[in-house]
Parts: C-alpha cells; structure tokens; sequence
C-alpha cells in the first residue's frame, strides 16, 4: 500500500518537473530581456499542449485510481497522516510562509504599484503559517470540526484570494499573457485546493476535487519554479503546494485503508 500512496503525488511531481523543464526552454525563446515577448515557435505550441494533457491526465488518474471508488472517506480526519509527521510537515509548511511574509515584506518597500498589496498579502501569509500547524492538532480533535477548524481552513483560502488579486493588478496592463498566464493557473488550483479542503472543516466534504486540486497545485508550482521572480510569492506557491500535498496524501491512505480492494 505505501507504494501506492505515492503513485498520484509522484505523478504530479514528474509531470511538473517536466513542465517546469519546458517552461525554462520557453523562457530561453525571449527576444528582448526588456520587453519580456517570445519568439513564436516550438516551446510555447509544446508547452500549452503538455499543459493540458498533464492536466486532463491527472484527472484522468483521479478517477481511475485504484480503490478510490464509492465509498469516499468524508470524515474530518481524512486529511491527517500519522499525527506526529503530519505535524512535522507542516511546520514545515508554516516556516516556508513565514520565509514568503518575510520577503514579501522586503518587496512591497522597493514596489510603489504593489507595495501596500504586498504588505497585505504578507500579514495574510504570517496567519497562514500559524494556522497551518494549529489547523493539525485541531484535527486530532475526538469532537470533530468545529468553529476554529473552519477558521483555520479558511485563513489560506482568503490569502490565496489576495494572492489572485495582487498578481491580477501586477500584470493587469502587461501584454505579454505567457510572463504570468502559468502564475495565474497556478493560483487558481491552489484556491480551488484550498476551497475543497475547507469542505472537510465546514461540514460539505469532496474527496475528489480535493486530491484532484491538491496534485495540481503542486504540478503547476513546480511548472512556476522556471520563472526565477518574486521568490517570495514562489514560497508561497512551495508552502501551499506542499500543505495541499500532504492533505492528498492523506485521503489517499485513508481510501486505501476502508476500500476492500485495497
């Protein structure tokens, strides 16, 4: 069964190795340092391509994924590992935000345009990184969810929303849509994981969309790591491509451990 758990969460990560692999080809294909546009060729055609089908495969895996048939687990301890690793990670987790508040704060003073979203999204980023382990041991709750659970659940979600916002009004005048198209799909998957997530908090669980969204926040994080800019949101994209991961992780071991394939 171990080998099994990692089957998904290392599919996403060779896919977004791939992916980030491609994205450094394309960026090589720049005319101009100064005015960021591409040749068109070759790279961006096969970069779009395998960016589809990296995501329609998997969905693909998804569904077909061995024992993740009905039943699905919807408990609220679905999304925990064995407690002390989990708490270990994210920790880990929480650190990798601290480090994004940090230099997000550092940017937003050499930044006129940003500046104040910056230090915004930075305080959002600082509660992310402590409602992250808080979010763990709630989980170990005998109780089940509660009020400070859907809390700590929905903290990442409003500084991923932000995080949207800040990276829209960056580029919202920019022409060239392959400098920030990936960054923004990118977002997307991590608010749409993190929304699905908080279903286990708030009562309205969806397994699937859950680990679907968590494996592609962590393929397009990875895809993003080519474009060497604004580290700080690039931890940002680490820490929450990271925490998704393990809440995947976790439904897959759970599915495996009530199905009677498994």
């Amino acid at each position: 069964m171990r080998k099994t758990i990692w089957f998904l969460p290392g599919l996403a990560f060779v896919l977004g190795a791939l992916g980030s692999f491609l994205r450094w080809l394309q960026l090589l294909s720049r005319v101009e340092e100064e005015t960021g546009f591409y040749t068109p060729g070759a790279q961006s055609v096969v970069l779009a391509l395998y960016g589809i089908l990296a995501v329609l495969g998997l969905a693909w895996a998804v569904s077909r994924f061995p024992g993740f048939r009905e039943p699905l687990p919807t408990g609220y301890d679905a999304l925990l590992l064995p407690p002390r690793l989990h708490l270990g990670l994210s920790a880990l987790v929480g650190l990798l935000f601290l480090a994004g508040a940090a230099l997000l704060f550092s940017e937003s003073g050499t930044s006129e345009k940003l500046g104040t979203l910056l230090r915004v999204l930075g305080v959002l980023s600082l509660l992310s990184a402590a409602a992250a382990p808080l979010g763990v041991l709630d989980l170990r709750r005998e109780e089940g969810p509660g009020n400070k659970s859907c809390l700590y659940a929905m903290i990442p979600l409003a500084m991923s929303c932000f995080w949207l916002i800040t990276t829209y009004w960056e580029h919202s005048a920019d022409p060239v849509l392959w400098g920030y198209a990936l960054e923004l799909l990118g977002i997307c998957a991590v608010i749409l994981g993190y929304y699905y997530a908080a279903g286990f908090a708030c009562g309205r669980p969806q397994p699937r969309r859950t680990l679907l969204f968590g494996l592609l926040s962590c393929f397009f994080a990875l895809v993003h790591l080519a474009d060497a800019e604004a580290l700080g949101r690039q931890l940002l994209f680490l820490a929450s491509a990271l925490q998704q991961l393990l809440w995947a992780m976790a439904l897959i071991r759970r599915t495996l451990r009530t199905s009677p394939e498994a």
